[in-house]
């Protein structure tokens, strides 16, 4: 199956990750190349091709079981729980705890590749292949395929999409991008609650190690989409026009579809109001109007955002005019009567501004 999701890409590719002879991933170096580099014949090589296979049985057979589930939607499990009366960890125990997390969470990613290579075996180690040695389309669908086998055991592959979207080159930023919007908007991010870091988890004095692997998988989860958020924040303010529409689009659909780091997205929203682009802003206003109708609730995050915003010091005029027409667009009923008082403000103070800047030139 894990073959059959990624084949197709591969294919487009040109195949050369089929025909990689740089190493099988995580299996180590090709014995194949490495028999020949001895001068060996073919039969030498399937020998230690034949050795490397009964190696991996053995390490099969004496693989420890998983202690997280095999799942997508991590946060249906119930296993990340608050222990009765618990306080928050705090940044010094969390430090405490961390070493231990890490420990367990290598010992259950090597117990998940040793299920996923029983369940799978060279479907899974095609994959693997993909991962190391493929073109970037290749790396992208095999990563994502290697994420939907379950979200517990993902970050490794989360850990990588997010690194080639850090690279300066377009194609393979906006590439790694799409990715990951996918996978943290349809699979990793709970649709009505934010992430928890490991310092505000509830854990108690003694946690087991299930509930620290879960707590620690969802404080390295949060670490990673925020990663991925700078990634979008500052491509939104690249040079190339279709790099920058991209990553715009990208900061609503987040923004949209998941709760998490709203107070990070909203901001580099709100901002490109003042880009020098006038496609650029005047798509912005249409998409704060869509998430004030998507999202009644977030209307008045909205417009302290944008107030924030327009009554800075030195905001441009045409960033007070965009700004404007979002505000004029904002529909208001009668149980709203707080929000409209606070959008005549804003009017007021907007106004005042603009008839003190009209004073000084005269």
């Amino acid at each position: 199956m894990l073959a059959q999701q990624a084949a197709p890409t591969a294919a487009r590719g040109g195949g050369k990750a089929a025909k990689g002879g740089k190493g099988g991933g995580k299996g180590g170096p090709d014995p194949w190349a490495v028999a020949e580099a001895r001068g060996s014949t073919k039969r030498e090589a399937a020998g230690t091709l034949a050795a490397a296979a009964n190696l991996s049985e053995e390490a099969l057979r004496r693989a420890p079981p998983m202690a997280l589930p095999v799942c997508s939607a991590w946060w249906e499990e119930g296993l990340v729980a608050a222990a009765s009366g618990a306080a928050p960890l705090g940044a010094s125990r969390a430090t405490e705890l961390r070493a231990r997390a890490e420990q367990l969470h290598e010992s259950e990613q090597q117990a998940f590749a040793a299920a996923q290579a029983k369940k799978h075996g060279s479907d899974a180690r095609f994959v693997a292949k993909l991962v190391a040695s493929g073109t970037i389309r290749d790396r992208l669908a095999a990563l994502q395929v290697q994420i939907q086998e379950s979200s517990f055991h993902a970050l490794p592959s989360v850990r990588q999409l997010v690194s080639l979207a850090q690279r300066p080159r377009p194609e393979i930023k906006l590439q790694a991008v799409e990715a990951l919007l996918a996978v943290f908007l349809r699979q990793l991010l709970p649709p009505d609650r934010p992430l928890v870091p490991l310092e505000k988890q509830r854990l108690g004095a003694s946690p087991s190690d299930r509930a620290l692997l879960c707590a620690h998988y969802e404080d390295r989860l949060k670490a990673l989409y925020g990663e991925a958020v700078a990634v979008v924040s500052a491509g939104a303010a690249s040079n190339l026009p279709h790099l920058k529409q991209r990553m715009v689009s990208g900061l609503h659909e987040m923004l949209s579809a998941r709760p998490e780091l709203e107070h990070s997205l909203l901001p580099s929203l709100v901002n490109k109001l003042g880009d020098p682009d006038k496609k650029v802003a005047s798509r912005v206003t249409h998409l704060l109007g869509q998430l004030s109708q998507s999202h009644p609730p977030m209307k008045p995050v909205l417009l302290a955002a944008v107030q924030r915003f327009v009554l800075r010091p030195n905001v441009g005029e045409r960033a007070q005019y965009y700004a404007t027409i979002f505000m004029n667009q904002l529909v208001l009923s009668r149980a709203e009567a707080p929000l409209a008082q606070t959008l005549l403000l804003v009017y007021l103070a907007l106004f005042a501004s603009r008839a003190k800047d009209a004073g000084a030139l005269k």
